[in-house]
């Protein structure tokens, strides 16, 4: 039952396919100890039992409405979501995902507490065999050691950080945001880019935070991303590339904004597209190499003339950039017998 004064939150889950896994969420989307929330079940032209799920849980509980729709991908999935929102918040939750019963309490308490129109949280991976590994928690970054994270950022700060290190924890499913900041007050509302299909949550997030005033921060793992078998196996497609896409939008948006957020997204863009690269190689997608040496050159010096960037990552560059089908192999060996993976 909804509470006075409580804001009402509106959660968005884009669904397609979801069926093993959807019950499992929803009964940790529905748990939330934060009194008044609205779920969103977008079923995307699932082709499975998925949509008859969303409608017996809109049935029985007042708090869910579902939304079907032909397949349009998650992106136009959180779109529908957005336009049909009633909240004055707005949470995202992936369908074969879960979360902790305190997330969206304690995400809305950070908020409020310290006056920023965002707030993000960490998450961890929880396998098919039932083992959890923690990924990021603010301040116990990985790629960040002895770095503590401060209660709140301010937003020239939280979009610098998010540039240089790709994003908070996970994606726009650990962050809560004002509607006011999505809603746009005289801009055009902000929306996901539905032809990007790899981090178009990350350029959206990018623009949400050129709009707002900083991001709360809620330093535990409370977002539990779900690694199943077919996710660890997912093809490596054309569509990957648009990660390329992504970073590029990125670099437009923030170009008239600062010369120094514009070299964080070109030295962010080039270590994406090196990624692109290494998955290439290893998924044998040896056509797409052309066109992702080019990406990689784009904006390369920027990443060869930075301090941040160690000299030996600079030297695996230039490797991978004149052989990829020859050092990319080298490289993962060596990964694999001096790398242990943190837990």
């Amino acid at each position: 039952m909804a509470m006075d004064g409580a804001p009402l939150i509106s959660l968005i889950i884009p669904v397609y396919n979801a069926e093993p896994y959807l019950r499992r969420c929803m009964e940790s989307v529905l748990a939330q100890t934060h009194p008044n929330i609205e779920v969103l079940l977008i079923d995307d032209g699932s082709a499975d039992a998925s949509g008859m799920i969303c409608d017996a849980y809109a049935e029985k509980d007042n708090r869910v409405r579902a939304i079907h729709q032909a397949n349009g991908g998650a992106s136009s999935a959180r779109n529908a979501g957005l336009d049909a929102a009633r909240g004055s918040w707005i949470g995202f939750v992936d369908a074969d995902d879960s979360i902790d019963a305190a997330m969206y309490e304690k995400l809305l308490r950070a908020a409020a507490g310290s006056g920023r129109q965002l707030a993000s949280c960490g998450y961890f991976e929880e396998r098919v065999d039932g083992g959890r590994r923690y990924i990021n928690i603010p301040g116990k970054y990985i790629n960040l050691p002895g770095w503590s994270a401060p209660k709140d950022m301010p937003g020239d700060e939280a979009l610098e950080y998010a540039l240089r290190f790709r994003y908070f924890s996970g994606s726009v499913c650990t962050m809560l945001f004002d509607w006011a900041v999505l809603a746009g007050g005289g801009a055009p509302p902000l929306r996901m880019d539905t032809g990007l299909f790899n981090n178009e949550d990350v350029e959206f997030l990018i623009r949400a935070l050129l709009r707002a005033d900083g991001v709360a921060i809620v330093p535990e793992a409370l977002y539990c991303y779900f690694q199943s078998e077919t996710s660890s196996s997912r093809a490596f497609t054309a569509r990957q590339m648009t990660v390329i896409d992504a970073w590029e939008s990125i670099i437009g948006h923030v170009s008239p904004v600062s010369a120094g957020l514009a070299r964080a997204a070109k030295i962010t863009h080039t270590e994406m597209a090196f990624d692109l690269i290494r998955a290439a190689v290893k998924h044998k997608r040896f056509k797409m190499l052309p066109a992702l040496r080019k990406a990689a050159r784009r904006h390369i010096k920027e990443s060869l003339a930075a301090k941040e960037v160690k000299p030996r990552r600079k030297f695996l560059y230039i490797l991978i950039l004149a052989l990829p089908r020859l050092f990319v192999p080298v490289r993962e060996k060596l990964r694999g017998l001096f790398y242990k993976e943190p837990v």
